[in-house]
């Protein structure tokens, strides 16, 4: 099922109304490498072994293992150039040493994406997210894993009804899921998060649930005020990892002082067969959102979809309301079982792996399938689609004709699942960037200088208010209008009409949701009057006073017609 919603808290954006906020262009499925090993040295590396361990290291171990990797004499990638990203004074992208990163996806790709029986770990999937940026340095930004903390799966299912720990948080009077950076630091709110964060339009943190390896993904649109969360996992408990992620944002804008209203999206997505498969399809959306950016808006409007709204301050009118990014399912195109949709997302991120180690001799780079309907043409392997590509972006400094570039699926496509052929660019398809009316050819940027710089300059960040459980957000109370909901006569034997009856009242100022207006309420039948003996008028009036707290009360007239339902005489 499809959710959104409006979390409601104070007016205001997400940027410093001076910060100038990044976007980027249209984008190929994820940036070829414009520097191969020969064939002979793509031949060896496939064979190639990494003996020092890649995580926990300190100084020493990540010198051995720059060693082992990069040295100019023994290095096992000595023959390997970095990606252009990494191709910079300091050989690091993100904060990430060349070797550190090359080490990860080697480990990646020869043993994790190898092994059906392996899901993502912390360092791999943040390796893959530093290739999905790559060409979007200035737009988009990330941070470590957040793991929502879960119960243990010992306790009894009486102390665990929905597996993730919450505490009651004083600084927006109600409960919210517990959880920390995998890292085990807190960034939010820090000088190093504004810096990150200062002319990106979008922020991503995947997120890690409870005592399992379930993943998810999520993207912060901070122009929009948008939040999108890709959740593939079972139905029981996917309200509760959606609150999960709206909690972790609040906190999120909370430390930066912009605790503001903002929408959240949760698309109707296939559910993953395994949970360890839940980490490729969550990198293969982000890929899909992020880059390709074909796909469908959400919006209140649609059929079955399910409006959440979680109002922290006092709620606004119900507006609808749609997504500004474009999205799709995590099935590839072309793929009519789930199972053959797992073996493509696998063979699209073996392939973009293939394309960051050089391996360009592999078999998952060379292997061609036939084609169903001409079994004389087959389709083209992964290689000859990107090598065929690259040779023109190289020759014509990353510009490439339009015809080539724009695609179906997006951009240029290298990897595709096994019988699927690219599909042609369709003008009608709803996508969030199209190409220009005149445009003959576009831009894939390869620069080294321009894919790693960061191009901003001293973020200059206002001070907003941070909310404390000493400074909690205020939660007005709303205006009290009653209605009568329900009106149900009250029968105490078969054979007498009833002299008594059960009025049920709500407010309709106040959305569900909203009912803990944060004082007591105090509602009396200050009067009633009951018609003249002998007059038609068989309805009862009431004078009805609410009171809040020490406030004084207000009243209102309060008529309940009971003509045919109760006698004249009644008893609330």
């Amino acid at each position: 099922m499809a959710i959104l919603g409006r979390v409601t808290l104070n007016d205001g954006g997400f940027h410093p109304h001076h910060e100038p906020l990044n976007d980027h262009i249209q984008l190929p499925q994820f940036l070829p490498r414009t520097k191969w090993p020969s064939e002979h040295t793509a031949t060896e590396l496939q064979s190639a072994r990494i003996a020092a361990p890649v995580n926990g290291m300190d100084a020493a171990a990540s010198e051995r293992l720059h060693r082992e990797l990069c040295d100019r004499s023994v290095g096992v990638y000595r023959h390997l150039e970095p990606m252009p990203p990494f191709d910079n004074n300091n050989r690091a992208y993100f904060e990430m040493p060349w070797h550190v990163h090359l080490a990860t996806v080697h480990n990646l790709f020869h043993r994790t994406v190898k092994s059906s029986q392996s899901g993502l770990g912390i360092p791999e999937m943040g390796s893959l997210l530093r290739i999905i940026s790559y060409g979007m340095r200035n737009s988009m930004t990330f941070f470590e894993p957040y793991h929502v903390r879960g119960v243990p799966v010992n306790c009894p299912p009486r102390t665990r009804p929905n597996t993730f720990e919450e505490a009651w948080n004083e600084r927006f009077d109600m409960p919210t899921k517990l959880g920390r950076f995998s890292d085990g630091r807190e960034i939010r709110g820090t000088e190093q998060c504004k810096v990150s964060l200062w002319t990106k339009r979008y922020v991503v943190v995947p997120v890690l649930y409870g005592t399992t390896s379930q993943w998810g993904m999520t993207i912060f649109d901070r122009s929009a005020g948008h939040l999108y969360i890709f959740d593939c996992g079972d139905g029981e408990f996917k309200g509760e990892r959606v609150k999960s992620c709206v909690h972790f944002w609040i906190e999120f804008w909370n430390a930066l002082g912009m605790a503001n209203t903002f929408h959240y999206f949760v698309q109707d997505v296939t559910q993953q067969p395994d949970v360890k498969e839940s980490g490729y399809l969550s990198v293969v959306w982000l890929m899909n959102t992020l880059r390709n950016q074909v796909g469908h808006v959400m919006s209140t409007q649609d059929e079955g979809v399910d409006r959440n709204d979680l109002d922290v301050c006092e709620p606004d009118i119900k507006m609808p309301f749609q997504s500004g990014l474009h999205l799709r399912d995590w099935v590839p195109d072309g793929c009519g079982t789930v199972r053959a949709a797992i073996m493509g997302v696998r063979r699209i991120i073996r392939i973009m792996l293939c394309n960051e180690l050089g391996l360009q001799n592999h078999p998952v780079m060379r292997k061609q399938y036939v084609n169903a309907a001409n079994t004389e043409d087959p389709y083209p392997s992964a290689w000859a689609i990107l090598s065929l590509l690259t040779r023109e972006i190289i020759h014509n400094n990353g510009w490439l004709r339009s015809s080539r570039f724009w695609t179906g699926h997006g951009g240029p496509q290298f990897a595709l699942p096994m019988r699927t052929a690219i599909k042609p660019y369709d003008r009608h398809q709803p996508r969030r960037i199209r190409p220009e009316l005149d445009e003959d050819v576009h831009l894939v940027e390869v620069n080294e200088h321009n894919l790693s710089n960061r191009g901003f300059e001293s973020p200059s960040w206002p001070q907003g208010v941070i909310y404390t459980p000493e400074n909690p957000i205020t939660r007005p109370l709303p205006m009290v209008q009653l209605r009568a909901a329900a009106l149900t006569a009250q029968l105490h034997r078969p054979s007498t009409s009833s002299r008594s009856f059960r009025l049920h009242l709500v407010n309709t100022l106040a959305r569900q949701g909203y009912e803990d207006v944060g004082h007591q309420l105090e509602i009396s039948i200050h009067r009633r009057e009951s018609p003249h003996q002998g007059a038609d008028d068989t309805d009862l009036h009431y004078i009805m006073c609410v009171r809040a707290g020490e406030d004084e009360p207000a009243c209102a007239d309060f008529v309940i017609p009971t003509r045919g339902v109760l006698a004249s005489e009644g008893s609330v």
